[in-house]
């Protein structure tokens, strides 16, 4: 098991980091002329961006905000977004991030939970403040718009300037937290503090190397920050991620041979979109050297068709599964020739890296897939595993476990198991079938029917002891769909076939809690 401290030697880095913007602030100096970012037509260099990045410290700093802070952070994709969040880090604040696709019960929630001492956000929400409580307490910022409740910031930023210097923080101080969107319950709020923070970056950047010369187009948003923090070049993707859905291959993929991209991630509905405009218009990109495929499963039959794709569009591209989560990023990485070519039982996401310690904790009543499988929840260890939900969240009690050591566990909610030192992922905990006793994960059995041809998606989904599998794909396939159910011996399953319903914000991820409300 390597040593975090050991990585950071490795990649060069020295000293010990003291603030959220430690590395970033390492690479920009150095390099005020190399291009830093390509957003909707502004091409800024290092020195650009990070000239505007003082004026906003000048000006938060203006306003009273003082180290350790935290500040609520709900605005719209924008370059002045990124600006102002590297301002919040390098001052010692605390950017709360709130997921602002969920429901708006669970906003007013997490409004509450975050405890925080200012707000920047948009006139659509703070025009509200009369009517939310917990945003009485906050001083309350809209970016461009004037609202009668708060302060506009347009209007009282300070010059641009590289006079700045980044505010030092204890390593346990907290410098992101992240709301989840609370699908089960109350939404939780990852705390990552200065350690963790930075020691995801550092392991991100281990396993995801890049090149001096590398021009990064990733289509997860806060992956710009990584950018950021590597000092590397980020094309962001011309789309509007408000539509996601609905965005147009065409553009995104002229970006990349208009400004030589060589990597980029995306979720699996994103890249399959990209991969079909490919084939279909025999693209080449040259330029593409790396390409990382996460936030959901993707089904093997999938992975195939994207790889196909890509390789006849760049010769030299290699491409990578990764598997993580909020509280644990990355987990493990695998090349999709793996993935794809695994013929044991469910998702094959390769070697857990090795700054972690991974344990199975076996679950009672579990299905025997007669393949010498010992199958559990997924419990993992290490530098960059975040350590708590704030402010004692119920959470920490069901996720969060010390061992007679003292090592801090994280119970991921994953079940799956471990073969030759590889992780295989089998699905979610609380997804997981009761027939006959016996606990079902549902993953393998939604991968092995989508490899049918005429079939796109899959979902099994329980409510007390009714089963409903519903199949995105041709209706004269309900027999062979049968006959896969019988082999498996699920009993008396419901098979219905229509559209499968996925998650409002990669559009990759089973809703499952909506085909819950079918049954």
């Amino acid at each position: 098991m390597k040593k975090i401290e050991d990585i950071r030697k490795t990649l060069g880095y020295s000293g010990i980091p003291i603030n959220g913007c430690h590395y970033l602030d390492e690479h920009f100096r150095s390099q005020l002329n190399k291009r830093c970012l390509v957003y909707q037509g502004q091409d800024l260099n290092y020195e650009d961006f990070m000239k505007e990045v003082g004026a906003w410290i000048k000006t938060l700093e203006s306003q009273g905000l003082k180290k350790g802070d935290r500040i609520i952070v709900i605005m719209p994709l924008r370059l002045e977004l990124y600006q102002l969040m590297c301002a919040i880090f390098y001052l010692g604040l605390v950017v709360v991030s709130v997921d602002s696709t969920m429901p708006k019960e669970k906003l007013k929630q997490a409004l509450v939970d975050a405890n925080a001492q200012a707000i920047i956000s948009v006139k659509e929400l703070l025009k509200w403040t009369p009517f939310l409580p917990a945003l009485w307490k906050m001083k309350r910022f809209t970016f461009d718009q004037s609202c009668l409740f708060s302060t506009q910031l347009t209007k009282i930023k300070d010059d641009p300037t590289l006079e700045f210097k980044q505010v030092p923080l204890q390593s346990d101080a907290p410098v992101l937290i992240s709301f989840t969107s609370g699908s089960t319950g109350r939404p939780k709020a990852a705390n990552r503090s200065l350690d963790i923070f930075l020691s995801q970056k550092i392991v991100s950047e281990y396993f995801w190397l890049h090149k001096d010369d590398e021009v990064d187009m990733p289509f997860f948003p806060t992956l710009v920050l990584q950018n950021l923090g590597l000092g590397i070049t980020t094309i962001f993707p011309d789309m509007d991620f408000r539509k996601i859905r609905e965005f147009e291959p065409e553009r995104v993929v002229k970006q990349m041979n208009q400004y030589g991209v060589t990597r980029f991630s995306a979720t699996p509905m994103i890249i399959k979109k990209l991969a079909k405009y490919i084939s279909e218009n025999e693209i080449k990109i040259p330029s593409l050297r790396s390409i990382i495929i996460g936030g959901a499963e993707i089904t093997t039959k999938d992975a195939s068709i994207v790889l196909n794709a890509f390789k006849s569009a760049s010769s030299q591209v290699e491409i990578h599964i990764i598997y993580g989560s909020t509280e644990v990023e990355p987990i493990s990485f695998t090349p999709i020739d793996e993935y794809i070519n695994n013929d044991g039982v469910g998702l094959r996401l390769g070697q857990v890296i090795d700054v972690l310690d991974v344990e199975i904790k076996e679950v009672d009543n579990a299905f025997d897939f007669n393949q010498d499988v010992q199958w559990g929840e997924i419990c993992l260890s290490g530098p960059h595993v975040i350590k708590e939900y704030i402010d004692n969240h119920p959470a920490n009690k069901t996720t969060k476990h010390r061992d007679e050591n003292g090592t801090l566990w994280h119970l991921t909610g994953d079940v799956g198991y471990l073969k030759d030192n590889k992780i295989y992922l089998l699905g979610r905990l609380k997804d997981c079938l009761k027939i006959d006793g016996k606990l079902i994960p549902t993953f393998h059995l939604e991968n092995e029917l989508a490899k049918v041809d005429g079939i796109s998606r899959v979902a099994f989904v329980q409510v007390d002891t009714k089963v409903l599998c519903l199949v995105e794909g041709q209706e004269s396939l309900k027999d062979a769909v049968g006959e896969f159910i019988a082999k498996w011996n699920l009993g008396n399953v419901e098979i219905r076939f229509g559209e499968v319903p996925v998650d409002t914000r990669h559009f990759s991820r089973v809703n499952r809690n909506e085909i819950r409300s079918f049954l």
